[in-house]
C-alpha cells in the first residue's frame, strides 16, 4: 500500500510517480506501467484497477456543506516537433469460449438540484498554414459498429431521453 497521511487544517498530501527523463536525441523517456494481478487458473479474472477521486465530505461524513469531488485528467503531453501521443481506451479481446469482449461505458452523473453533466466529443483543429503530410485538415470523428462473421453488425443508435417538463 502507498498512502499519504491525513491533513488537519491544510490540503491532503500528494503522491507523485514520475518516470526517468532522457537528454539523448531520438530516445524516449521512461514508462510508467500499472498492472493488476493476473489469475493463472480458469474461472477467475485478473484484478481490477480503480482510479477515482474520493466522494465529497457530505456524502460519507455529514458536514454543514460538502465540497465538490476532484477531477480525473488523462492527457498526453504537448509536442513541439513531433505528433503528440495517442490516448487509447480499449478493452481486450475475448479469444475463447462463449463470452464476449468487454464494453466501454461513458456515463455522466445526474445533477440532483442542478443540470446533468455533458459529454463532449471534439476532434482537433489544424492551425498551421504550412503544407504537411497530414494535409493540415482538422481531425475527423469516426463512429463504426462492430462487424460479425456469423450475424449482422452491431447497431448504431442515437436518442434523447424524455423530459418530465419541457420548457
Amino acid at each position: 500500500d502507498i498512502s499519504v497521511g491525513k491533513a488537519g487544517q491544510d490540503h491532503g498530501g500528494n503522491i507523485l510517480m514520475s518516470a526517468g527523463i532522457t537528454v539523448e536525441n531520438n530516445k524516449n523517456g521512461g514508462k510508467v506501467e500499472i498492472y493488476s494481478g493476473k489469475n493463472d487458473n480458469s474461472g477467475g479474472t485478473s484484478g481490477d484497477i480503480f482510479i477515482a477521486t474520493e466522494a465529497a465530505a457530505a456524502v460519507d461524513h455529514p458536514a454543514p456543506s460538502g465540497g465538490g469531488t476532484g477531477m480525473i485528467l488523462l492527457s498526453t503531453g504537448v509536442s513541439s516537433n513531433e505528433r503528440s501521443g495517442n490516448l487509447n481506451l480499449l478493452t481486450g479481446s475475448s479469444t475463447g469460449g462463449t463470452k464476449g469482449a468487454g464494453d466501454i461505458n461513458m456515463i455522466v452523473g445526474s445533477g440532483f438540484g442542478g443540470a446533468g453533466g455533458d459529454i463532449t466529443i471534439k476532434a482537433g483543429d489544424s492551425t498551421t498554414s504550412n503544407a504537411s503530410p497530414d494535409g493540415a485538415t482538422g481531425g475527423g470523428i469516426y463512429v463504426t459498429t462492430g462487424s460479425s462473421t456469423v450475424h449482422s453488425s452491431g447497431d448504431l443508435v442515437m436518442r434523447t431521453s424524455s423530459a418530465a417538463v419541457k420548457l
